[in-house]
Formats: structure tokens, C-alpha cells, sequence
């Protein structure tokens, strides 16, 4: 429910957050004791609504449709995302609330000032269900409802039973009226305060990810099967327990527990070196294993162009009978953007992006759901390249895990699903320090 991933959210906050400097400290035209203080500090200190570089914060002048989309859109977890080319600032913003249905492309355009009206819709669809609201008596408290245009009216109704939006001390509401950066804060402040209660403490773990490719002798992206064996032996001699990325999940999300001292193993690509030699490792030791297939290529051993060879990749029946084994999982590495990355291409607008996107996800997933039984939670960017607007698209998708390539370990927060977005490897190709070893070299980091 939306409920939940914005308490989730008020959670990952809490987790995150620096130690907080005061509205008045911080900006030269927030006075101790202005009326939005705390919400200003509030939002400020989570990078939700930043001041200027002058040292100002401008807590009466307006803000723009534009802006106002772009703090949603952090809010909701997308973090900072620059638009490319010569389009609009917040374009990226824009056609993620258009995909999403918060804005209708509005003729007005993007940079005029947001009415109180659009904004209480854009945060009603963006946080809340609309077909949750159940009208009451407040209505009528509102002198001007006939200024509230039909479109928005729902949602104004909803917003101000929330208390998201307040009326003025006459009554009316003002549905047309400009909205300025200081009761922006206060609307979100007052959204984000009454989520109910946030725990005090949450419980984490450092959860290593281990990255191979392709079992072999010899070769790019290499382990031996040798090497890889040692790796595992390693690993549980010194305590480890290998884990599934539902696991994970299910840790993030609040629902279960994870056993002491857990380790992910991770395979990118789906090479037929995976069953051929890995996997009989993995029943000796009976140990757990990811395996990142690209969905194209399971079971081929040519390129797509027909004539070039390729590594072999394993086939769905294999996949099927390494699943149903309990030792391995399979997951998403994307249909056919292996080659070409996750990025927008010059020249496609962001609309046509989101399409192109969600389509290739779609048609893995539907695939691991048709051959394999159960939805796909997780992704591994190619070669590691991400975007945060591909990543908020993938969490939309139910893709709640994704993955890097960036050297490091993360850290996983019971409750908080957004610790487990854009996780940290360690990639294991063609290096001569055990598993174990580079482990303890990137738990010494943090």
C-alpha cells in the first residue's frame, strides 16, 4: 500500500539522517521562530527541499509545478536525477509523474507557480489511494468549494481531510492561490509527521555480495572451478551463510530474519559454466546461489547476428532443475539491454524511454514467471551502469533489489526496503584474494 512505502520512507529518513541544524542556522532569511522552522530544517536536512547557494532559503517566494514535482519525486526515493541534452531541468521528473499519473501535463506548463489545487492531487496520487476517500461533513466548512475545479475536487477534499492542505482562518480555501516554498515544507512536514510511529532503532546487518560471471580455466570474467570451491569452503569455515535474494527481501521489508553473519552469492549472465561447474559445487556444499540471466540469450551459444559464437548459456530446463534443487534462484539481468546499458539514448524523449524500459523488464519477467514459476524481485544493472530514474522505474515494477557493480559492502536495515536498492558487489573475476579475504578488507572500510 502507499501507506506503507511512505512510512518506509519516514524510516529510511530516520536511518539516513545527519545531525540536524536548525532553519535559522542554517539560512539567512528563516528567523528563529518563523512559523515553518522545523519544517524547513525538517526537509533541508534530508535534501528534500534545499535553500540557494546565496545562503537563503526564500520561504515566500513560489515554486514552480516543476519544482514541486521534483521534491515529490524525492520524496517518493528518487534521488537527484540531471536531465539530458537541452531538455527541461526537470524533464526526467516530469515523465516519471506523467507515467505515474500525479500530472496530466497540464497546459499551463511546468515553470509557472503550483496552485494549492494541483498540488494536492499530484501528492494524493502520488502517496495516497484516491479510492480511499470517504466524504464527511469537513466539506462544508469550505466557503468557496465552487472555486475548486471538478477535476481536482476529489482530491483537494481528500487532501484537506488528510490535513495536507489547511483552509485560511475565513474559511475558504483558495483553491487557485500560489503555494510558496515555506508552506510547501509545512505540507510535507505535516504529511510526513502523521505516518504514525517511527521506531527509535532499527536493527542491520553488513550483508557481503560476492559477483562471478563464468566458471572456467581460462578466459575474461573468470573463476576456476577450483578457485570457486575454495571460495565457498572459505566462507562457511569462517561462519558464513550463503542467502537467497527473497531473503533479503523479506528482512528489508520488515517480514523475517536473517541467519547470522549473511553472505549473497551472485552469478551475471546465465553461462552454461554456471550449471556445468558451479552448481555441482554448490549441492556439495549444499550452499545457495543468484543467478542474473539476460533473457535473449538463455540457452544460445551464437550472438544475435546469427553467426558469432559466443560463451554457451544455460537453458530454461536447466534453470528449472537448478531452481528446483532449493540452491539456486534466478533472477533478471535484463531481456536485451545487456549491450546497450539501461541509460536514455540521444535523440529518445523520456516517454519513449519508460516505454522501452518497462518493455524489455516485462519480457524477462515474464519469461522467469512462465519457465520458472514465480515473480522476478531483483535486478543487476549491466556492467553495473544505473540511473536513478531507471531505478525508481524497476521498484514500481516490484523489482525491490538491484545491484551494482561499486566495490563495497552494504548495509541492510530491518524495514527499510530502500537498503537494499543499488547494493554493493564484490566482483571475484580473474582476482587472487580468497572470497573471505576481500570481505574483511571492505568490512574494515565502513
Amino acid at each position: 500500500m502507499k501507506r506503507t512505502v511512505l512510512f518506509v520512507l519516514i524510516i529510511s529518513f530516520m536511518v539516513s539522517m545527519s545531525i540536524p541544524v536548525s532553519a535559522s542556522e542554517r539560512f539567512n532569511d528563516v528567523p528563529n521562530g518563523h512559523w515553518a522552522e522545523a519544517a524547513i530544517s525538517y526537509l533541508s536536512d534530508r535534501d528534500i527541499l534545499n535553500g540557494y547557494s546565496d545562503g537563503a532559503f526564500r520561504p515566500d517566494n513560489s515554486i514552480s509545478c516543476a519544482e514541486f514535482i521534483a521534491i515529490v519525486c524525492r520524496l517518493s526515493g528518487m534521488k537527484d536525477v540531471a536531465s539530458a541534452g537541452d531538455t527541461h531541468w526537470a524533464d526526467v521528473y516530469i515523465s516519471y509523474a506523467l507515467y505515474k499519473n500525479w500530472y496530466a501535463n497540464e497546459s499551463s506548463g511546468y515553470d509557472v507557480p503550483i496552485t494549492r489545487e494541483l498540488a494536492a492531487k499530484i501528492l494524493v496520487c502520488a502517496f495516497y489511494n484516491i479510492a480511499d476517500y470517504q466524504p464527511s461533513d469537513n466539506a462544508k466548512t469550505i466557503t468557496d468549494l465552487n472555486k475548486i475545479g471538478e477535476y481536482y475536487l476529489d482530491y483537494v477534499l481528500y487532501a484537506y481531510e488528510l490535513n495536507l492542505l489547511t483552509g485560511y482562518p475565513d474559511g475558504s480555501f483558495r483553491p487557485n492561490e500560489k503555494l510558496t516554498r515555506a508552506e510547501v515544507a509545512s505540507m510535507i512536514y505535516r504529511m510526513l509527521s502523521s505516518d504514525g510511529q517511527i521506531p527509535e532503532t532499527a536493527q542491520s546487518v553488513e550483508v557481503p555480495v560476492l559477483l562471478y560471471h563464468h566458471i572456467a580455466s581460462q578466459g575474461d570474467y573468470t573463476v576456476t572451478p577450483e578457485k570457486f570451491r575454495s571460495d565457498i569452503k572459505e566462507l562457511l569455515e569462517a561462519g558464513y551463510n550463503p542467502i537467497f535474494i527473497d531473503e533479503l527481501y523479506d528482512y528489508a521489508s520488515g517480514t523475517g530474519d536473517l541467519p547470522d553473519k549473511p553472505v549473497l552469492i551472485t552469478f551475471d549472465d546465465g553461462y552454461d559454466s554456471n550449471w556445468k561447474y558451479a552448481f555441482p559445487i554448490l549441492k556439495e556444499y549444499n550452499v545457495k546461489a543468484n543467478i542474473f540471466v539476460i533473457g535473449w540469450s538463455v540457452g544460445q551459444a551464437i550472438s544475435k547476428d546469427g553467426k558469432t559464437a559466443i560463451f554457451p548459456h544455460f537453458s530454461w530446463n536447466k534453470a528449472k532443475d537448478m531452481e528446483d534443487s532449493g540452491l539456486v534462484r534466478i533472477y533478471s539481468h535484463s531481456y536485451d539491454m545487456h549491450d546497450s546499458g539501461v541509460r536514455k539514448k540521444d535523440g529518445v524523449s523520456y516517454s519513449e524511454y519508460i516505454d522501452q524500459f518497462k518493455g524489455d523488464i516485462n519480457k524477462l519477467g515474464e519469461l522467469i514467471k512462465s519457465n520458472l514459476g514465480h515473480q522476478c524481485i531483483a535486478f543487476a544493472y549491466p556492467y553495473g551502469d544505473y540511473t536513478y530514474l531507471a531505478d525508481k522505474l524497476l521498484e514500481e515494477m516490484g523489482y525491490y533489489a538491484t545491484f551494482t557493480t561499486v566495490p563495497g559492502i552494504s548495509t541492510v536495515v530491518q524495514g527499510d526496503l530502500s537498503s537494499i536498492r543499488l547494493m554493493d558487489r564484490i566482483t571475484m573475476d580473474q582476482k587472487g584474494e580468497s572470497a573471505l579475504h576481500l570481505i574483511e578488507h571492505y568490512l574494515a572500510q565502513k
